[in-house]
């Protein structure tokens, strides 16, 4: 179905503990999961074409992470380094908000009306969450410690609603074919499953 591999995916990307070294992982389970879901929604999609090069980025990221680790070599000052870490946190952002506009897309086709509204919420606040992490990277707004500490704890905060958005519809939206029987909310139309059939279709 996807969502599984989403949620999986999600979960490794809130890490803040050297997140150069899982992040790959986490575009790797995440990219599994998009790539299932394109034909639900246009989110899905434009998160593909986004994903993948960050994919690669976030390896190559990996490596220079694990090398700094062992203490082979530094890039913390590198030009290389600053221009994979900008990177990185635009396509990161942008891959955010697009698999979340998909689950807004296939929540509000649906009918799961609480869930779209919560993907809606999630996206405007990574919208604030990012302009004020790239003014800082930026040295547009001074770099400060509590500065960081409000970002790191609005990212947690945002990223748990957007995981527990994730099991929902993981939870409440299964497509033809992958389970016998499922338990939906009671706002979720009977006819979902054609829906989504003819979304697809429509879409192609």
């Amino acid at each position: 179905m996807g969502f599984g591999y989403l949620l999986l995916g999600f979960l490794i990307w809130l890490n803040p503990v050297h997140a150069e070294l899982t992040e790959w992982l986490a575009y790797t389970l995440m990219l599994a999961a998009t790539t299932k879901l394109t034909m639900y929604g246009k989110g899905f999609k434009i998160s593909n074409l986004i994903g993948f090069p960050a994919l690669i980025i976030s390896f190559v990221s990996f490596i220079f992470g694990g090398l700094q680790l062992i203490g082979m070599a530094s890039f913390d000052s590198g030009i290389l380094y600053n221009i994979i870490k900008t990177a990185l946190l635009i396509l990161g952002y942008a891959y955010k908000l697009a698999f979340l506009y998909g689950i807004y897309e296939i929540t509000k086709f649906t009918g799961i009306d609480k869930q779209s509204s919560r993907a809606i919420y999630c996206m405007l606040v990574y919208a604030l969450l990012f302009i004020f992490e790239f003014l800082m990277s930026m040295r547009i707004i001074p770099a400060i410690s509590t500065g960081f500490a409000l970002l790191l704890f609005a990212s947690l905060i945002v990223g748990l609603i957007a995981f527990f958005l994730i099991f929902a519809c993981l939870r409440m939206i299964t497509f033809e074919g992958d389970e016998d029987e499922v338990e939906v909310e009671k706002t979720v139309k009977k006819s979902w499953i054609k829906k989504l059939k003819e979304m697809s279709e429509e879409d192609n």
